[in-house]
């Protein structure tokens, strides 16, 4: 939740969730998503330019101890795979 976008997110995610994915929210913690999600991850409310980037060290930091905690190789990761979605 960057703040662009932010209302095409929120349908996203309750769309997700009504077929049984859990929501994790990651951004600040008086937005509206925070209300659906079932978890978040808290960042700074700051300016939408700089709040992806406030993310982003929270989303690192849950892929660092994701692997660690399933025993990947952290530094060293083996085909490694791009998905893009198309609207």
């Amino acid at each position: 939740m960057t703040g662009d976008g932010d209302e095409k997110t929120k349908t996203n995610a309750i769309e997700a969730q009504s077929r049984g994915a859990p929501i994790v929210a990651v951004g600040p913690d008086d937005h509206a998503l925070v209300d659906v999600a079932d978890a978040t991850l808290s960042v700074p409310d700051t300016h939408p330019v700089w709040a992806g980037l406030l993310a982003n060290v929270q989303l690192q930091l849950v892929s660092y101890h994701a692997a660690d905690m399933l025993g990947r190789p952290i530094d060293k990761p083996r085909n490694l795979a791009k998905s893009v979605t198309v609207e």
